[in-house]
């Protein structure tokens, strides 16, 4: 009998501790893969191996989140259909190398779309006058599709990603969606460069030239000429650096951007940021997205410190509740002129 019962409780045991990694998987640098194979999460040389249970039940937690009313269920069904049918396999090599030279290094996950709904209704980011969104490290697409879709007063939506293979999973995304906004009764006129690294998807808008939803496969960097001519108003950046230093690519971005810019980042860009050649951190913590609680699992020491600054905690296909860094971009110091008057003794 007492066997019996023993055996009992290691199945039991087994089983939470089961549900427990179902629920929170670990973020592993590299890309997660789904299948059948796998009911829980396991490192498979560096990288993550996701099955579509597991997938399922990140969404399902998701459509638990009180802001999934906020996103239209036809296009919520749609992002977790497309989610699901394409994965994600872990990067190539030649991805790899590019994401090195590029200073970052490829991460698997996303932003999940209670998430995107959350960051965008947040008191930091004004949408009523928000007319640019610039998403580096845009993978799938599936934000830039989502915020495209579901705040029509974004004129523009830039997705930039340096991954190849990420890319053309994007050029597979806006394909299936440009089919899906038209069942909905919308028009829209999609375009992919000659040389496919550029594809565009255009609706009609408020202004003549009407709305964009744009991906670039690049080092960000080499589209700051781009970028400054669009004047991004919120910058979404689920990017992990290769080092403790920010890339120059995206130094170069962030000192470009207006006065006003809302930046949500990964990674805490002012720990990282390089004072003694570029001067002083030109943001400021804003945005207090959270409601106060401790939702970390670490020390109290830094369940205070997120308590004390400014973050956003937003569902992700890692985690129930990422922590993000909220930004915003401030004008630099005026510099007063002096003005000497020279009396004659």
């Amino acid at each position: 009998m007492g066997c019996s019962v023993s055996a009992e409780r290691e199945k039991e045991t087994a089983k939470r501790n089961l549900t427990r990694k179902r629920k929170e998987p670990k973020m592993w640098e590299g890309s997660v893969s789904y299948s059948d194979a796998s009911p829980a999460p396991r490192r498979i040389k560096g990288f993550t191996k996701v099955s579509k249970e597991q997938v399922q039940h990140t969404y399902d937690t998701d459509a638990e989140d009180d802001f999934v009313d906020n996103i239209d269920p036809k296009l919520r069904d749609f992002l977790l259909e497309t989610s699901r049918s394409l994965g994600l396999p872990a990067p190539a090599a030649e991805d790899r190398r590019k994401a090195e030279a590029a200073g970052t290094r490829l991460l698997y996950g996303e932003i999940l779309p209670t998430g995107v709904s959350r960051m965008m209704a947040s008191e930091s980011i004004d949408l009523s006058t928000a007319k640019v969104l610039l998403d580096i490290g845009s993978g799938r697409g599936l934000l830039a599709v989502q915020v495209f879709a579901q705040f029509p007063t974004l004129d523009r939506v830039i997705g930039v990603e340096v991954s190849s293979e990420r890319y053309k999973m994007s050029m597979k995304v806006t394909s299936k969606f440009e089919t899906f906004w038209k069942k909905s009764g919308n028009s829209v006129t999609r375009t992919v460069h000659e040389n496919e690294t550029r594809h565009f998807l255009t609706a009609p808008g408020e202004t003549k030239q009407g709305r964009s939803l744009e991906f670039y496969q690049e080092d960000v960097g080499k589209l700051s000429s781009l970028i400054r001519e669009a004047g991004p108003d919120i910058v979404v950046m689920d990017v992990a650096f290769a080092d403790r230093s920010i890339p120059s690519s995206i130094l170069k971005i962030l000192k470009s951007l207006k006065p006003g810019v809302m930046v949500l980042s990964f990674e805490d860009l002012k720990s990282r940021w390089p004072v003694e050649r570029h001067g002083k951190f030109p943001f400021k913590e804003g945005g207090d997205h959270h409601d106060g609680r401790k939702y970390s699992k670490g020390s109290r020491k830094q369940d205070s410190q997120r308590k004390d600054r400014k973050f956003a905690r937003l569902k992700t296909s890692w985690s129930t509740g990422a922590w993000f860094h909220t930004w915003k971009k401030i004008a630099p110091p005026s510099s007063k002129r002096t003005t000497c008057s020279l009396t004659s003794g």
